[in-house]
């Protein structure tokens, strides 16, 4: 008897501006998934240095989920191809019965959703809701809807998932809804949440066609496992388990830092919270994402200009941290760099 065809993956793309709750959303989908399913995270993160897999619980594979990351550029351009790679071994080696795909805050959903419609890809999943989500008062208040990637977020959205609206005032709520509901296409659902609390069923709330490409030979990368790989273009080693190793990541949308420290470095809590501090102050600050080995235990910090969030980590290889500018900063490496060697201290 002929083996059964595999039915096309259900895809939900879950995207959103820096810091805007992407991640704490998909963990609230996670406490909520069917125990019997097994579901593949795809995660992208613009720099160098990999963090996010750490803001995932531990125990991904006993709960049903594995967690991959893709850094060093948008999945949306520079690293479209890698997507395509990426997406057809997860199907192929780990056989998910959903495949969720977090962009980096700074991409299009448009170059995302034509990798998917590739030969290869294409017959091989089905995609679901597109999830956009929003801060209501960065919305109304920074500019963000000025910006093209920000924009074509909101356009290719099917369900807009509100954020941090109990931070919010009744009258930038309003103004939200009415540029919205002006400006965008209609959406199956806008929901108002406070802490990125996402609903299971507005995974299937909307069904979309494929796009009927035919299937090509593809060749594809090696998919590494460790969402904790060490960058290629490191410019220390760790050796020893000594050293920390420091990366540079330029384009044109934005200039990311990023250093990645020994678990021998120790770092202070009370320093970190005035590194954070000075950081959001230095010209053209969008981001920061950090996981450290604070004395006791290992924290993780998520920083916007809007927003500061911290939470436990499991214990971790390295101690990593993140930061993403505009452009043109003119903010040098090594001067984050010595302020943040000094908010730590190396075991002997």
């Amino acid at each position: 008897m002929p083996k059964a065809k595999r039915q096309p993956t259900p895809v939900n793309i879950i995207g959103g501006f820096l810091g805007v709750g992407k991640t704490t959303a998909i963990n609230s989908l996670l406490r909520q998934k069917p125990p019997h399913e097994r579901w593949a995270i795809l995660v992208n993160e613009y720099g160098e240095v990999g963090i996010d897999e750490a803001l995932f619980p531990l125990d991904g594979e006993e709960k049903g989920f594995e967690v991959r990351q893709l850094a060093g550029g948008c999945i949306c351009c520079s690293a479209s191809f890698i997507l395509h790679g990426y997406i057809l071994i997860l199907l192929q080696q780990y056989k998910p019965d959903r495949l969720i795909v977090e962009p980096t805050g700074l991409a299009t959903l448009s170059g995302i959703l034509e990798t998917l419609a590739k030969p290869g890809v294409a017959e091989a999943v089905e995609l679901r809701t597109i999830i956009t989500l929003v801060d209501p008062s960065m919305w109304v208040h920074s500019g963000l809807q000025e910006q093209e990637a920000w924009r074509d977020q909101l356009e290719k959205a099917d369900v807009l998932l509100a954020n941090r609206c109990d931070l919010a005032s009744a009258e930038t709520l309003q103004q939200f809804e009415e540029e919205i509901q002006r400006r965008y296409p209609s959406k199956a659902k806008i929901e108002y949440v406070h802490n990125a609390e996402l609903k299971l069923d507005f995974l299937d709330l909307v069904v979309q066609t494929s796009s009927g490409l035919e299937s090509s030979p593809t060749t594809t990368p090696m998919l590494p496992h460790d969402g904790d790989r060490q960058p290629e273009n490191a410019q220390r080693a760790l050796l020893n388990d000594q050293e920390f190793s420091s990366f540079v990541h330029e384009a044109k949308d934005a200039k990311t830092y990023g250093w990645i420290f020994s678990p021998k470095y120790t770092f202070c809590p009370v320093q970190i919270e005035h590194l954070i501090d000075v950081c959001g102050s230095m010209p053209g600050f969008l981001r920061l994402k950090g996981v450290f080995n604070t004395e006791n235990t290992w924290t993780a910090y998520n920083v916007t200009a809007q927003q500061l969030t911290t939470s436990l980590s499991g214990a971790r290889k390295d101690s990593r941290v993140e930061l993403i500018f505009q452009p043109t900063n003119p903010v040098s490496a090594s001067e984050i760099e010595q302020k943040l060697t000094s908010c730590c201290h190396q075991e002997l």
